[in-house]
């Protein structure tokens, strides 16, 4: 088997790539739709690790980013919330509440104390 092409549109969980890495390993290529070439998984954004050291801002900065989301469309998605407030958000200017960290963590699907100081 030289090599293994699985398509999948939007984000690819990081449980789903680390199952199709222990299965193919290196022959395992991922296409990026922006990029339109193949790479190795390990390139691959969603299976680099998790800093799990990160301020609740850092940590939405990350998500957001791991993503592919601009400021905007996460606003949209969480609701309508204006990007300027995404933004002082990421950048430790504006506290992220409790609500808001249980929107992100529902959104993300991580748990709600990686928003949480």
């Amino acid at each position: 088997m030289r090599h293994v092409y699985v398509e999948m549109k939007g984000v690819i969980p990081g449980p789903v790539l680390e199952a199709l890495r222990a299965e193919f390993g290196h022959k395992l290529l991922v296409r990026c739709m922006a990029i339109e070439e193949m790479r190795d998984v390990r390139d691959a954004p969603q299976f680099k690790p998790e800093p799990w050291a990160l301020e609740p801002s850092e940590a939405l900065w990350f998500f957001r980013n791991r993503n592919g989301l601009t400021q905007g469309e996460l606003g949209m998605r969480l609701g309508g919330i204006a990007h300027q407030n995404i933004s002082a958000m990421e950048q430790g200017v504006r506290p992220i509440g409790r609500a808001m960290a249980r929107r992100l963590a529902r959104y993300f699907g991580v748990p709600v104390q990686r928003f949480l100081g």
